[in-house]
């Protein structure tokens, strides 16, 4: 709250100037409880902000804290292109005129039609079990560790040497690393959105320039995914090309991961 008047009372006729004395005390002395009560305020509002985020930071990591704020800022950059604060109904009613766009489109064009490609429908179709593999197996118990979820799943299919499926922490969906003796291929597969943290480096969506491609755009969030996967993973990948010679590399991966791993690739 703001309360303003004048540092003096102007004076009054009539009013013995005790009296006015008195009144330019009682100003000063409301301006002061005033100002107490802002600074109150505001002391306790940036109290509130901190422990927030210093239970967000314990929840989900010190970096949930900014793709937080990288979400505000997208929420707030949209709300102003769609001019949402003038609107005379609720955002969410546009969700069916999306829709209806989106359903009187055709699908995507593309070269080659598996329907008459056998060998590239088949290479598909098995890549996609490894983009499952991302998931692990839930009938692993926890103590058994990610690497043997990531195994289970992928029984049969590969040896897994690296596997993180964390259960929080943005910017890092879920990985592994494995090496599949029979297609002669080093993978990298990455999880989908399964929690929170997943779902806000999904929002933060905010297009960004992509260094390696000069001229192109992509997801701020889902770049800064796969730099980490990468990070994470660089030193397993290298070790797994160099101990098998002339195989080739393979990232896969669904939902999140799937635009994780085109931006990896």
């Amino acid at each position: 709250p703001t309360l303003t008047m004048s540092e003096q009372p102007a004076a009054v006729p009539g009013v013995p100037s005790m009296a006015q004395d008195m009144m330019a005390r009682a100003a000063s002395s409301m301006q002061g409880f005033a100002k107490g009560i802002a600074d109150a305020g505001k002391q306790a509002t940036d109290e509130g902000k901190r422990m927030i985020k210093d239970k967000v930071s314990e929840t989900y990591g010190a970096e949930a804290v900014d793709m937080l704020d990288a979400l505000s800022g997208c929420v707030q950059k949209i709300s102003g292109e769609l001019k949402t604060k003038a609107m005379t109904y609720g955002l969410t009613l546009a969700f069916p005129l999306l829709y209806h766009v989106h359903s009187s489109q055709g699908p995507p064009a593309t070269t080659v039609d598996l329907t008459k490609d056998s060998d590239l429908a088949s290479q598909a179709r098995h890549w996609c079990l490894f983009a499952a593999g991302a998931y692990g197996d839930k009938n692993v118990d926890k103590s058994e560790g990610d690497l043997a979820k990531v195994a289970k799943r992928l029984e049969g299919l590969a040896d897994v040497t690296l596997a993180y499926l964390p259960a929080a922490g943005v910017q890092c969906p879920g990985h592994y690393v494995a090496v599949d003796l029979a297609r002669r291929a080093v993978v990298l597969g990455i999880r989908g959105t399964v929690n929170l943290s997943d779902a806000i480096t999904d929002a933060v969506g905010m297009s960004v320039p992509f260094p390696e491609y000069p001229g192109v755009e992509t997801h701020q969030a889902i770049l800064a995914a796969a730099r980490e996967v990468l990070k994470r993973t660089y030193e397993v990948l290298n070790d797994a090309l160099e101990n098998n010679p002339h195989f080739g590399v393979v990232v896969t991966g669904h939902s999140l991961g799937a635009g994780t791993a085109i931006l990896c690739a």
